[in-house]
């Protein structure tokens, strides 16, 4: 009789944090996450500057400079936060669009508490 020896085959689990996903989801460098809003921004990008704002299904550009929408939309809560978080870090958000015109590495920024 061959006695059967259980093999775990699982991975183990990974807690989803902001960072130990950095810098990159899909290629993309993210940037800071909070509330269910994903901030990124990407490398050699267009002007005026800005950063990429996802929550659900919805996705816009925010500019840094007075964080109104460029192009998509967010809903009214969701657009608040974002407009909140971008306020606070103004300043970090214009040294990663400085980085990432030059192709630099990103630098993460703190989550809205």
């Amino acid at each position: 009789m061959v006695a059967a020896i259980a093999v775990s085959t699982a991975l183990p689990a990974v807690p989803v944090d902001l960072f130990l996903c950095w810098p990159y989801t899909r290629g993309v460098p993210r940037i800071s996450e909070f509330l269910g809003i994903a901030i990124y921004m990407y490398f050699g990008e267009h002007n005026p500057p800005h950063f990429h704002a996802i929550y659900g299904q919805y996705e816009a550009e925010i500019l840094i400079e007075n964080h109104e929408i460029l192009k998509g939309k967010l809903p009214v809560r969701a657009l608040s936060l974002v407009r909140e978080w971008a306020t606070k870090y103004q300043d970090q958000l214009r040294q990663d669009w400085e980085l990432a015109r030059r192709h630099e590495e990103l630098k993460p920024i703190p989550p809205l508490e």
